[in-house]
Formats: structure tokens, sequence, C-alpha cells
């Protein structure tokens, strides 16, 4: 009669850890999509941003317009990110072309860094 009572208490205690742990699992398993959909959407909007800087401005030869410029500081800022905000920093303060083509290419670097 005693081995019953401990073997009833044993099979309901296992079956309370094997839920939590079930719950545990699903939660885990649906964090883990929405950080990959996360991630998949970031490097999607560094992408386009990338794409974008080197139709825009690598392309053109250096002259951009003012909306095209913006956008790119908009989309900047919309990273969060400082590497990429301070290196798109250093390339607009650039005093001349040999300095914008390595500021570029450092904005480049970083992207691409960002998105792998």
């Amino acid at each position: 009669m005693k081995q019953n009572k401990i073997l009833i208490i044993v099979l309901i205690i296992s079956i309370l850890a094997n839920v939590l742990f079930g719950v545990n699992y699903f939660q885990n398993k649906n964090t883990q999509k929405n950080n990959t959909d996360f991630s998949i959407q970031e490097r999607q909007k560094v992408g386009e941003l990338t794409k974008f800087f080197v139709t825009k401005v690598i392309a053109t030869g250096g002259q951009i317009s003012f909306e095209d410029r913006a956008k790119i500081e908009e989309d900047i800022k919309a990273l969060n990110d400082q590497n990429v905000a301070v290196k798109w920093s250093a390339f607009v303060a650039s005093k001349n072309a040999k300095d914008a083509q390595g500021a570029a290419i450092e904005l480049l670097v970083a992207l691409t860094e960002k998105m792998i």
C-alpha cells in the first residue's frame, strides 16, 4: 500500500515535469522563430540600404541628391548600429575624394559585416 502511494506520487511528479518541459520547449521554439524572422528582416534592410548606397552614391560618382542622402541617413538611424552610424558620419565629413573613397569602403564593410 505504501509503495503504491510512492509510485503514484513519483508518476504525478514525472507527468508534471514532462508538461513543464513541453511548455518550455514550445516557448523556446517560438522565441527562436521570432528571432530568426527578425534577423532575416534586419539583413534584408541592410541589404536594401547597401544596394541603395551603391546605386545612388558609388555608381553616380559621389553626386547625391538631398532626398537620397536623407533616406540613407534615416535608414542608418533605423538600423540602430553605432558602428554604421560612425562610418556614415565619416563618409559625410570627407574633405576630398580620396577620403570619401576610404570612408565609403569602410561603410560598405560595416554594412556587409552586419548582414553576416
